[in-house]
């Protein structure tokens, strides 16, 4: 399973925290109750915290978990149980496409349960236009998109190669499959919303590893 690696920005970008603070004013608490699954560093979490909202953050990752810049417990974030409907907003970003979907119909239902009416679990998912896999070669960023390679299979040899010569694979982006994601959320009880935010090829090259969309689906519990 893919994990993410270490994060050396150490505080949401400012479209990160756009979408964060649109997403707050429409839970149902001020200050909200908010849990951040699959937190990483706990980048996002230390952002919420700091504006004065109760958070609590879980990773499964040991590496992770111990550089985090926010008190963020280490757990498996399918072993968590919300059965009080206690809780104002979720929080997973970049890491729900990379849950297997048999796992994922059972954390939505999770959630459900643990979310206050009119709460929700709000899902972020940065991509590209293209497949693509970013990391670090000798502490240079260096990035193999599937639409500068002739065929799939010398896509993946590309990135054998690099790994090879001691390049380090820091994320993979894939498209998100909407249809798929509106799917699990209204099997799981969800009202379903989608929002793509496109920032354009100069946010791509100003990020290093050409991403240019923001891929946001809250699911609201009615």
């Amino acid at each position: 399973m893919f994990l993410w690696k270490k994060s050396g920005e150490f505080e949401p970008n400012n479209e990160t925290k756009e979408i964060l603070n649109q997403w707050l004013s429409l839970l149902p608490s001020t200050p909200a109750t908010i849990i951040e699954l699959a937190a990483g560093q706990g980048i996002e979490s230390k952002y919420l915290a700091g504006l004065g909202n109760r958070v609590a953050a879980y990773d499964a990752d040991r590496e992770l978990v111990q550089s985090a810049v926010f008190q963020v417990k280490r757990a498996d974030v399918f072993n968590l149980s919300f059965s009080r409907a206690e809780i104002d907003g979720f929080l997973i970003k970049d890491a729900y496409k990379f849950f297997p979907v048999h796992a994922r119909i059972g954390l939505l239902n999770n959630i459900y349960r643990g979310l206050k009416h009119g709460g929700s679990l709000l899902l972020m998912s940065e991509w590209s236009d293209t497949r693509a896999v970013v990391g670090l070669k000798n502490n240079i960023p260096i990035d193999i998109l599937l639409s500068d390679c002739s065929s799939e299979r010398d896509w993946e040899n590309k990135i054998r190669t690099e790994l090879q010569s001691g390049g380090e694979e820091i994320a993979r982006f894939y498209d998100v499959d909407e249809n798929q994601l509106r799917l699990e959320g209204h099997n799981a009880g969800f009202s379903v919303s989608t929002q793509i935010y496109d920032y354009g090829s100069a946010y791509a090259q100003k990020n290093r590893w050409r991403v240019n969309k923001q891929f946001v689906t809250t699911f609201t519990k009615t």
